[in-house]
């Protein structure tokens, strides 16, 4: 009891990064108290949905938060964020504008936001207050990161992490323009070293999906 587990879903609306949706759920003496703020898309209004392994069993507008025994054992978001999925391995009673529904998955959606993301880029959650949270999920693939570079009198060594199908670009300036550097392998390239006199003055780098 008095816990809480805050969540927030971030994504791109137009060309810019926003804080899509948040959601709170907060011990009590009685359980677990779920709140949502999709505020960031433009909706002030909320729908809750209850299913019963994958039949509905309520539709309710916002009134109040609801109420669950247990936390969830997995929390989702959709491809636009505009909705939250919270579920649990069998059914409970899932308690809202007290009314009390028995249910193993509750949907939060927004009522008509002013815009929704393109894609969802990242969760984010964290929690106080209690020994531990676990909440399954999948985990997104890591966006490659280029490693410290390593260079000799001869050669610049560049080394790069992340999913296969990642290409090294350099460019003379941060703004570019960028081109693809010759000669690489998969997660490798090997330059001119800086003090060589064919390397260029300044250079920068990126991995980008080829």
């Amino acid at each position: 009891s008095n816990g809480i587990v805050n969540v927030a879903a971030y994504g791109i609306v137009g060309s810019n990064l926003v804080d899509v949706a948040r959601a709170s759920i907060i011990g009590d003496d009685w359980g677990w108290g779920i709140t949502s703020d999709f505020s960031g898309i433009g909706s002030s209004n909320v729908l809750y949905q209850v299913y019963s392994h994958g039949v509905q069993v309520a539709s309710c507008p916002s009134c109040c938060c609801p109420h669950v025994p247990v936390l969830p054992i997995r929390m989702s978001t959709s491809d636009s964020g505009a909705i939250w999925t919270y579920e649990w391995a069998s059914d409970g009673i899932i308690a809202i504008n007290g009314s009390n529904y028995l249910g193993n998955e509750l949907r939060i959606t927004a009522v008509s936001p002013a815009a929704l993301p393109t894609s969802v880029r990242f969760i984010g959650i964290g929690s106080s207050g209690q020994d531990g949270v676990s909440i399954a999920g999948k985990t997104p693939a890591p966006d490659w990161t280029v490693m410290p570079l390593e260079w000799n009198a001869d050669d610049l060594d560049i080394q790069w992490t992340g999913p296969r199908g990642g290409a090294l670009e350099s460019a003379p300036a941060l703004n570019g323009p960028w081109a693809i550097v010759p000669n690489q392998n998969a997660y490798s390239a090997t330059m001119p070293s800086p003090e060589s006199t064919n390397a260029a003055p300044a250079q920068f780098f990126r991995v980008r999906s080829n």
